[in-house]
């Protein structure tokens, strides 16, 4: 049982069948009950990754091992009660490197010569309705170099108002992606107007951690026109979030009150273009979903611009 600074106040840790814990409005006890191993996958992938790092740990130099039992002082970790812990040398050495791994970074083998914490920019996210979205880094950040990483999590579904970080599953990685849009997939099911949590936690090309960074997200719920372009005979109709042709028809899109000939998916699934026979800047558009597009986009209407 460990309690810091007086017994009762901020307790954690079982004696016999009572565990003591603690949250936002105290400490409290409850039964031991024997916990579950479910084996996840992600479970599965991080007793790997622990077992690789100690083995690597084993074939350090000696000269090695004693860089990273000096430098552990610098590195301290926060405790279950609320304070902080010096790790062994060898614990240092795992810490940093199971992150490395998971992320598919080389192992830094020498300890890192300062204990700053790298921070993490949190970044532009584009997120569609089906979970699916992309993230944009910031190239500055210390860890977004060659030999560094950052790894994505995602919490379930939540409603409005929960604050919970507790459950969360990787998504992806991304290693020196500078700024370019880095693509990743939520693998819950979501709805329109749903909360949804992301968690990073980066690797610098030596090694140090940032800390836990967390993101709030709300699912998108209309899609909406920001803009529709004439392309010669075509209008590009630009939307807030995912649009797919498939949900729509020709005729729900007209221009001058004439309905379009045909309609095409852009490259970027945000984007459907409508075929006309003759389309001019300044004319009036509108767009009427009658089909599966009904569900998440209104009726609008508004001018087509040059």
């Amino acid at each position: 049982m460990k309690y810091a600074p007086i017994l009762g106040s901020n307790m954690t840790g079982r004696i016999g069948g009572v565990v003591a814990s603690h949250n936002t409005y105290g400490t409290f006890f409850r039964r031991y009950v024997v916990p579950v191993n479910p084996n996840t996958t992600g479970q599965q992938s991080q007793r790997a990754a622990f077992a690789n790092v100690s083995q690597s740990w084993r074939q350090l130099s000696k000269a090695q091992q004693l860089a990273w039992t000096t430098a552990a002082p610098q590195h301290q970790v926060p405790n279950p009660i609320g304070g902080s812990m010096t790790l062994t040398g060898q614990a240092l050495f795992m810490r940093l490197n199971t992150l490395r791994r998971r992320i598919g970074l080389p192992f830094v083998l020498e300890a890192p010569t300062t204990d700053e914490i790298p921070s993490i920019t949190l970044p532009t996210i584009a997120l569609d309705l089906d979970g699916s979205f992309t993230a944009t880094f910031d190239a500055a950040d210390q860890w977004n170099d060659p030999d560094g990483g950052i790894i994505v999590s995602a919490s379930p579904l939540l409603s409005a108002g929960i604050n919970f970080n507790g459950q969360f599953v990787d998504v992806g990685t991304a290693i020196n992606p500078d700024n370019t849009p880095v693509a990743f997939q939520i693998p819950y099911s979501t709805v329109a107007g749903g909360v949804i949590r992301l968690r990073y936690r980066s690797s610098t090309p030596d090694g140090r951690l940032s800390d836990l960074v967390y993101d709030e997200l709300t699912t998108p719920t209309q899609a909406i026109v920001t803009k529709a372009q004439k392309f010669g005979v075509t209008v590009a109709f630009f939307f807030s979030r995912e649009a797919l042709v498939a949900d729509f028809s020709a005729g729900e899109f007209t221009d001058n009150a004439v309905a379009a000939i045909s309609i095409a998916q852009a490259v970027d699934t945000h984007t459907i273009i409508a075929t006309f026979a003759a389309v001019a800047a300044g004319d009036a558009w509108t767009l009427t979903p009658a089909g599966a597009g009904a569900a998440y986009t209104p009726p609008q209407s508004g001018v087509v611009v040059a």
